[in-house]
């Protein structure tokens, strides 16, 4: 039985007990974990440390780049890249994947994130935090777009679906499990349903009714049209 507090090395070893691949996978994620907390260190300092601003450029998804996005980008592949533990990496900051340099040996496992998801809100000190999945790599070799293509990967939407369920509730996209999709890209978008399995159920019956044609059309008058102007007769 533990004892004191519980670390992250500590927790690492009790849920990886047993597994095949607990060393490296233990490794690979207090890699990512020494990056997490360069990221929430240069957060916190803000434009104390000169972190704050955006850039010129724009991500995969079109948003502008804060200078933390790139910072954070930076941390996590610094912090990944040198041990052995991933064969490549991709991130919503990068259009295409990251190939490791040649002197770093290439690992068994794909990292996929988000390094400062939410970095629009910190200027206004609102939360932010990193998304990642990890996912294996059997290939010998340098992985392609399509190696990263693998259902329960999109390093937001099933990295928080997977935490939800853990929870006892569901996340689905209203047609189905969000970590069954079978992503067609690297940066694809799904629809993001999360809640308690009796609400997400609903919702996707509501669906599954409109796709079927059996919905019924909503008619309430407090959502009628109304013209803020009204003809009137005069005599």
């Amino acid at each position: 039985m533990q004892s004191g507090r519980t670390t992250v090395s500590k927790f690492l070893i009790e849920q990886l007990h047993g597994t095949d691949d607990q060393a490296d996978l233990a490794a690979l994620l207090v890699d990512v974990t020494a990056a997490v907390k360069a990221i929430s260190a240069m957060t916190s300092k803000g434009a104390l440390g000169g972190y704050l601003g955006a850039l010129d450029s724009q991500n995969v998804q079109g948003e502008t780049q804060k200078k933390l996005d790139v910072l954070s980008n930076d941390a996590m592949i610094q912090a990944c890249e040198w041990g052995g533990l991933v064969a490549g990496m991709a991130s919503e900051e990068m259009d295409d994947p990251y190939t490791l340099p040649k002197e770093f040996e290439r690992g068994p496992y794909l990292l996929i994130f988000d390094p400062l998801d939410g970095s629009s809100n910190t200027d206004v000190n609102v939360s932010v935090g990193t998304i990642f999945s990890v996912l294996r790599h059997t290939r010998i070799g340098d992985p392609t777009v399509q190696d990263y293509l693998q259902p329960g990967t999109m390093y937001e939407a099933n990295p928080i679906g997977m935490i939800v369920e853990q929870a006892g509730g569901a996340a689905s996209t209203g047609r189905g499990r969000i970590l069954e999709v079978q992503p067609t890209s690297l940066h694809q978008r799904v629809p993001v349903m999360l809640g308690s399995k009796n609400e997400i159920e609903r919702l996707e019956r509501y669906h599954a009714e409109y796709d079927r044609g059996e919905d019924k059309v909503f008619d309430s008058p407090l959502f009628k049209e109304r013209s803020l102007y009204r003809d009137e007769a005069r005599g």
